[in-house]
């Protein structure tokens, strides 16, 4: 958590911050670039060790495996998906990069839960159709 706070604190996002939703996003958005440089990391390291993908990675590790994703094309999906459907993107980033439960992201945001999951599900499929994969 204090990795997001300091590139939160170098981007001025504290004193930008309108309100709590926007301090709420660049929390989310600070988390998953975070958790995307350290896959970067792992997977030079993996390719340097030219070992196979160990199956006790964390999730968004795995899927990005699993279903063949370059991180690079995930957060170019994830930067178009927060100007075309900001709301959508601030869920799935909540919901996946911060491990936050449907409930608080739909607190955070000031949402219904069902919305949450509407938007998860709409979102989900966007961004496999945008990287040529399949939403099931």
């Amino acid at each position: 958590m204090s990795h997001v706070l300091v590139r939160l604190i170098r981007g001025n996002a504290m004193d930008l911050a309108p309100d709590i939703y926007y301090l709420v996003a660049a929390i989310s958005r600070a988390t998953r670039q975070l958790l995307i440089d350290h896959y970067r990391r792992v997977d030079r390291r993996r390719r340097h060790a030219e070992s196979g993908m160990p199956r006790d990675l964390p999730w968004f590790q795995q899927v990005f495996h699993d279903q063949n994703i370059d991180e690079r094309e995930l957060e170019g999906a994830l930067e178009d998906l927060e100007v075309l459907h900001p709301r959508k993107a601030a869920v799935v980033n909540l919901r996946f990069f911060c491990e936050m439960s449907a409930c608080e992201v739909a607190q955070a945001l000031g949402i219904s839960r069902s919305t949450v999951e509407s938007d998860l599900r709409l979102a989900r499929a966007w961004l496999f159709r945008r990287l040529g994969g399949s939403a099931a």
